[in-house]
């Protein structure tokens, strides 16, 4: 009687590649269950046509357990094993011999691609052998046909019975050996964004957690499919980003506001920039934690600090009537550096307690109902002005913008455009100019200076008055007038 029993089952467990695939190491155990020797022996294997598309590659075909009998001779092909369709484990260029009784055992290794498996892989090794005698020859039967033993593997260790109790175990003598991909751990990248006080990139006692701070999560992993996930801070600062894949990825944060950059920290093998940890090689199933983005406070940062730079302090306004008006000053065109009401065209003109001359005039915000009319600073603060009445021609605000004329009946200025509209204006007077309760006796001696001051002008056409100056003792300069643009205290912020 040719015998032959085959026996196939996976041993050790599973092992997962860094490119997402199992290796499985499967055992085949043949022995020569008959009563007559076994030559010719032939072990296929159809790997690639049982596993399909999971299948990737195998190899690694080695004899763990020899023949004990010396009348055995057997030798495997394990440079040609590849795991493709009907693969031959055993040299068939070298006689080989199992004597009966005698048995050896095999091992190779399979990779297997778990996203291919829609439940699970079953595999059988076919076995044949001839019957020979003990000079080799093969052995006939009473019709001259060999007599041949043949097999297909049954699940478990045992080559020479049913395995009952095995994993696999169907009953028969031929049950399949099924492999479960197991699950594939996944991998977790987590850290925090905390307030840096001390700046020394370490979140010690009392630096909070910042919440809802962006942090992006890209990259490619072991499949080659590109990943790309956001998530915020909690209230504590913590972010986490679970169930991952293996790859290559990086971390990037959203710089907040409020905060200037501070030191990042990461794991050593990271490449660390401002807010970005690169070059993450997360293997599966690896946790990468505390990796972490120090904030410092504004009040804090430096202005050599990485990230965000310092706040800057607001740079004053300059409108373009100032520089307007003081070019054609420095042209020597006889307009008033400041455009409105010539002061010596009014009876009543200002008495200002710093005693600086308004020559280049003023608009006026006239009161409804009232008999006079009522300048205002730049700041909205009106200045009082006596019986100034005057019909006016076009006025320009600080801010360039003109201001309708104002027409004036009898002696009482009521609020009215030529249009008969009425209208208020907010800010007319540029410098800085505060004015002062003072008496009529007062006011009426400035009036009659001036007006003395305008008739010399009047008469001596040479007069620096021309200009828009005043050389009158006592009184400032024409440099005087302009430097005072660009005094402090008489240019806002925007």
């Amino acid at each position: 009687i040719a015998d032959l029993g085959i026996a196939k089952q996976i041993v050790g467990e599973p092992v997962l590649s860094d490119l997402g695939n199992f290796v499985v190491t499967y055992q085949v155990v043949v022995e020569n269950t008959g009563t007559v020797n076994l030559g010719q022996l032939s072990l296929l294997e159809d790997l690639s046509g049982q596993f399909g598309s999971a299948f990737i590659n195998a190899g690694n075909l080695t004899v763990t357990s020899g023949t004990s009998d010396p009348g055995s001779n057997i030798t495997v092909d394990s440079a040609l094993f590849n795991g493709s369709n009907f693969i031959e484990l055993i040299d068939n260029t070298v006689s080989n011999t199992l004597v009966v009784g005698d048995s050896f055992t095999l091992e190779f290794d399979v990779e297997i691609d778990p996203r291919e498996v829609a439940d699970n892989l079953v595999n059988q090794v076919e076995g044949n052998a001839d019957g020979v005698d003990a000079n080799g020859n093969q052995i006939l039967d009473s019709t001259g046909n060999p007599i041949t033993a043949e097999d297909l593997s049954d699940s478990g260790a045992d080559a020479g019975s049913n395995n009952s109790g095995s994993p696999d175990d169907m009953g028969t003598s031929d049950d399949p050996t099924t492999f479960v991909p197991p699950e594939v751990p996944l991998s977790e990248i987590s850290g925090t964004v905390f307030q840096d006080d001390d700046g020394d990139g370490t979140q010690d006692a009392g630096e909070g957690g910042i919440a809802g701070v962006e942090i992006i999560l890209t990259g490619t992993d072991v499949f080659g499919n590109p990943v790309s996930i956001t998530t915020f801070t909690d209230a504590n600062g913590n972010y986490t980003f679970d169930n991952l894949v293996a790859g290559n990825y990086s971390v990037t944060q959203v710089q907040p506001e409020g905060f200037d950059d501070g030191i990042d920290a990461g794991d050593v093998s990271f490449t660390i920039v401002d807010d970005m940890f690169s070059n993450i090689q997360l293997g599966f199933g690896q946790t990468f934690a505390g990796n972490t983005f120090g904030e410092l406070p504004l009040a804090a940062a430096s202005g050599g600090a990485s990230g965000n730079p310092p706040t800057l302090i607001g740079l004053p306004r300059i409108t373009a009537s100032q520089i307007s008006s003081l070019l054609n000053s420095f042209a020597g065109s006889p307009s008033p550096i400041y455009s409105g009401i010539p002061i010596n065209a009014n009876a009543d003109p200002l008495s200002l307690d710093s005693g600086r001359a308004v020559t280049g005039g003023y608009a006026v915000a006239p009161e409804e109902g009232g008999d006079f009319c009522e300048p205002c600073d730049p700041c909205g603060q009106v200045i009082e002005v006596i019986d100034v009445c005057d019909p006016c021609g076009q006025v320009v605000d600080p801010c360039g913008l003109p201001i309708q004329e104002i027409l004036e009946d009898g002696c009482g200025c009521g609020p009215m455009t030529p249009q008969g509209q009425a209208y208020e204006v907010e800010s007319v007077i540029i410098g800085d100019f505060s004015e002062t309760d003072t008496e009529s006796e007062s006011d009426d001696q400035d009036a009659e200076a001036e007006d003395d001051q305008q008739a010399a002008d009047d008469s001596n056409p040479d007069s620096d008055s021309e200009l828009g100056q005043n050389k009158t003792p006592d009184k400032p300069s024409f440099l005087e007038r302009s430097l005072g643009w660009f005094l402090p205290s008489n240019i806002t912020n925007s």
